[in-house]
């Protein structure tokens, strides 16, 4: 009797092991990102648009780089502070032809951005915008708030307590 209970037991579990499987992969869920995808069904001329943005990026980083003094070096270097108060104390340091470097390279991604916008088809688009909807720029966004709220707290105690949390005072 012991036997055939056990029996049943493992025949019963491999029932519902084998009826989840089959379930799991009746679903229609690909592994890969949407950016992915996106990136799939993006043209030759686009992908090499992006090709060339990416390179234009590195290109402007590493001229930023170039201008460091070993000051900004060392700010850059050191893991005992946060990225976050890391690049503040950096760009306390910037010199103006630093700053000037920096807009421009803003500028140019900015512009960079607006050409691929441009060359995107109406399905690519859509498929851009899903991708923002299911977290991609909502997280970024939610980041952002979180990392002014933790901000305004560090000013707010920096400042005797005073301060909503919230970025401002």
């Amino acid at each position: 009797m012991k036997t055939m209970m056990r029996m049943m037991a493992a025949v019963a579990v491999m029932i519902v092991l084998s009826g989840t499987s089959v379930f799991a992969q009746t679903e229609d869920v690909t592994d890969e990102p949407i950016q992915e995808r996106a990136r799939i069904h993006m043209t030759d001329e686009q992908k090499e648009l992006m090709q060339d943005h990416r390179q234009n990026n590195r290109e402007n980083r590493q001229a930023l780089r170039e201008t460091f003094s070993a000051e900004q070096l060392a700010i850059i270097e050191n893991m005992e502070m946060t990225r976050e108060e890391r690049r503040e104390a950096l760009r306390a340091t910037f010199s103006e032809e630093q700053l000037a470097l920096v807009e421009a390279n803003q500028q140019a991604r900015q512009a960079q951005r607006q050409a691929l916008q441009d060359c995107l088809t109406d399905d690519q688009k859509a498929m851009m915008r899903q991708r923002g909807r299911q977290g991609g720029l909502q997280d970024g966004q939610q980041n952002a708030r979180q990392n002014a709220q933790q901000h305004g707290q560090e000013q707010g105690r920096k400042g005797g307590g005073q301060g909503n949390g919230r970025g401002g005072n």
